[in-house]
């Protein structure tokens, strides 16, 4: 059976898992570490990319990656195959260093991409090698905590979702990005996580499958932003003074459970946002400050 071609197109992002041959522990030492992130450091002039996140755990690696001119596979192949061969001549080893190829899967919406960088980030604090995510050195946290524009990671890109304005208030950026990053909550859905893991076996629980005339189209199931809106709150006036963006205070508690829905929707926060007429930023500060119990 042939594979099944990969979405590729320029300025897609991607998330891109890979791991080593059977598992194996392929980046056994800070050398080899090193050496792929060099590589990718390598590459992206000539390739013309950006890093939005990444962190190297000893088995795989995970990056999340935007491309601008060439196609993710042409990308993929150069760093893993130039990789192979490091890897390969320093153990005086031969074969396969990574286990099949890599996994990518188009990132679509801000907010399953800022929990993916979240998810990524915490990597080494799920496999218990770091009691912060800051602290761990093969990850992309650090570049943006300290806004290092000289680092690996391109770092505006995600910034700009926290806020619009960041280069004129970046630590105001940081601080938002830094308690999205601290929060100890998961938010991916368990079909997330599981398309992280296996992503060639889960279908979207948002689309359906349709059969006309013998060939397959998907339509979208969820629940439209209008009615998430209509069934939390009360009355009418309500739902109209939200729409247009009203402040008032009692209608916080309103505005949280419909974000919380149609997050669970899977809408992005910046469809979120236009809908009541508030932007991607406030929405996620909204929604972080009512989880945290700030409000």
């Amino acid at each position: 059976m042939g594979r099944k071609h990969r979405i590729e197109y320029s300025g897609a992002i991607y998330h891109v898992i890979q791991r080593g041959n059977n598992k194996s522990y392929i980046f056994q030492d800070e050398e080899d570490k090193l050496q792929l992130l060099y590589l990718i450091e390598k590459y992206k002039q000539e390739m013309m990319y950006e890093i939005l996140a990444f962190v190297i755990m000893d088995n795989h690696y995970h990056i999340i990656i935007k491309t601008l001119e060439q196609p993710i596979h042409k990308i993929m192949r150069l760093i893993n195959t130039q990789f192979s061969k490091y890897y390969n001549k320093k153990n005086n080893r031969c074969g396969h260093t990574f286990q099949n190829r890599y996994k990518g899967i188009v990132v679509e919406d801000d907010r399953y991409l800022l929990s993916l960088v979240r998810y990524i980030h915490k990597n080494p604090l799920k496999a218990k090698i770091c009691k912060k995510m800051q602290d761990y050195k093969y990850s992309s946290d650090n570049l943006y905590r300290t806004k290092n524009i000289n680092g690996l990671g391109d770092i505006d890109f995600i910034l700009s979702i926290f806020l619009d304005d960041y280069k004129n208030n970046p630590k105001k950026a940081i601080k938002l990005y830094s308690l999205f990053m601290d929060e100890e909550i998961e938010d991916l859905t368990k079909e997330e996580i599981s398309l992280i893991e296996f992503p060639d076996k889960v279908d979207s629980k948002f689309k359906k499958e349709l059969k006309i005339n013998n060939k397959s189209i998907y339509i979208d199931i969820r629940r439209s932003l209008e009615q998430i809106l209509m069934e939390v709150v009360d009355t009418k006036e309500q739902f109209d003074l939200i729409k247009i963006g009203s402040r008032k205070r009692y209608l916080t508690p309103y505005k949280f459970q419909y974000i919380k829905l149609a997050i669970k929707e899977n809408y992005s926060f910046n469809d979120i946002g236009k809908f009541i007429s508030v932007s991607d930023v406030a929405v996620l500060d909204l929604y972080r400050r009512l989880n945290n119990n700030e409000i």
